[in-house]
């Protein structure tokens, strides 16, 4: 299983670099004003990116049989970096969809009232605190384990054969609310969007491609994570069973399941494309065609008055 693993991290690898790459380029030099919303999916997408980066050094470890050869710093920082931007990725999405909520449902609530930018930096860096927070004790012990049976090197935050531990509990604890918690806030929050939305008549379209943006945020953040995040529960709950044969396919399952958590860097940036009308303008193929022959006739034309000179 190992060297498919790490052909579809290498794949999720390059997708994610492109669309990640492109989205952010579109935040920082085609959209001149911000408000609340872009600078939360400019958050999303940055841990997006940050996360992406790591993947080669995770697809080579899988494609070296689960080998770990860089040493203990590295396979810290990796860990922690595959973490951090893991949460930091829900946090902000589900920051994104409490923002769309307060907007669309409580319209004149005093948060909206609130000067938007500093404001918005502001929680930005207070949730970028929390997630450091909630992340930084990876850095604080080593994740190297050797297999002497298979003479193997394993760079794991998931200790799955040790006993229980408080950083094992805390990090299981973490990794299991990380996602349940944004899960009912965000399925909360899109119901209420929905049903509100719905009571309106909708002339051009708009509410409806409100509500399926909202539909799919939330399909692609349930299909990403909550694989890993069963996986992990049926691997704790085997462990305290004691029940060797379901321990070992809770195993396979979790490792097999990391590929849709990472699957989600590559999803959101078209979450962040159908939730956001600015990027939308800027990545309209329409207007970038036009563009591209705008410039192309340019060119023409400066190579025919060189020529005629």
């Amino acid at each position: 299983m190992s060297p498919v693993l790490a052909k579809v991290l290498m794949a999720e690898f390059v997708l994610g670099l492109i669309s990640n790459g492109l989205v952010l380029w579109v935040f920082c030099f085609r959209i001149p004003s911000w408000n609340t919303s872009t600078l939360y999916l400019f958050n999303v997408s940055l841990a997006d990116f940050l996360l992406i980066v790591c993947l080669p050094f995770r697809a080579l470890y899988f494609h070296q049989g689960k080998d770990w050869h860089l040493g203990d710093i590295p396979c810290r920082m990796m860990l922690f970096m595959v973490s951090l931007n893991r949460a930091g990725s829900i946090f902000f999405l589900t920051v994104v969809v409490g923002d769309r909520y307060f907007k669309v449902v409580h319209p004149y609530n005093k948060i909206n009232l609130m000067p938007t930018i500093p404001w918005g930096v502001g929680f930005a860096f207070l949730m970028w605190s929390a997630t450091l927070g909630s992340t930084t004790y990876i850095l604080t012990q080593s994740h190297l384990q050797t297999d002497e049976i298979i003479n193997k090197t394993l760079c794991e935050s998931f200790k799955l054969n040790e006993g229980d531990s408080a950083f094992n509990t805390w990090h299981n604890v973490f990794f299991v609310s990380e996602f349940f918690i944004p899960l009912v806030i965000i399925s909360l929050c899109t119901s209420s969007i929905i049903r509100h939305l719905r009571r309106h008549k909708d002339k051009q379209g708009k509410i409806q491609r409100t509500i399926r943006s909202m539909i799919f945020l939330t399909f692609v953040f349930i299909i990403c994570f909550l694989p890993s995040t069963v996986a992990t529960i049926m691997v704790t709950v085997a462990k305290n069973l004691r029940h060797c044969e379901l321990y070992e396919i809770s195993g396979l399952v979790f490792g097999a399941s990391l590929s849709l958590t990472y699957l989600n860097s590559v999803l959101n940036p078209l979450v962040i494309y159908i939730s956001s009308p600015m990027v939308q303008a800027v990545l309209n193929i329409h207007n970038i065609y036009k563009c591209v022959r705008k410039k192309s006739e340019e060119a023409h034309i400066t190579v025919q008055q060189i020529t005629s000179k």
